[in-house]
């Protein structure tokens, strides 16, 4: 069995609350020693978490406007609420990297010191 810290693992993570992201970039970009892809999945302004994502290591960040182009019928995942997770995963799923392992976390969630 491989180890999981020898996988290749996609961390989703949701947002809309930039200062929320902004933060947990901080904290856990130093932190992620692991061969992740964080797949930021944001329900407001790209622009602003794909600097503030710049903190973590192998950053994909996706928002409405790619979502939009990608499903046919976006109106299935809610707004302004973590239902994007779903297009994380799924963006994660597609990915030609082919991640051994997808998990999710939220952007106010931070290690314990």
């Amino acid at each position: 069995m491989q180890s999981t810290l020898d996988m290749k693992t996609a961390m989703v993570i949701p947002s809309c609350r930039l200062e929320s992201f902004a933060r947990f970039a901080k904290v856990w970009g130093p932190r992620a020693d692991w061969d992740a892809t964080f797949v930021v999945v944001d329900g407001v302004e790209t622009d602003g978490f794909r600097a503030a994502a710049a903190d973590l290591p192998n950053p994909v960040v996706n928002g409405w406007s790619e979502l939009e182009r990608e499903i046919e019928q976006d109106w299935i995942i809610s707004r302004r609420d973590s239902a994007i997770r779903s297009y994380g995963f799924l963006s994660a799923y597609q990915d030609e990297a082919q991640f051994d392992l997808l998990c999710t976390i939220d952007d106010d969630c931070y290690p314990h010191d």
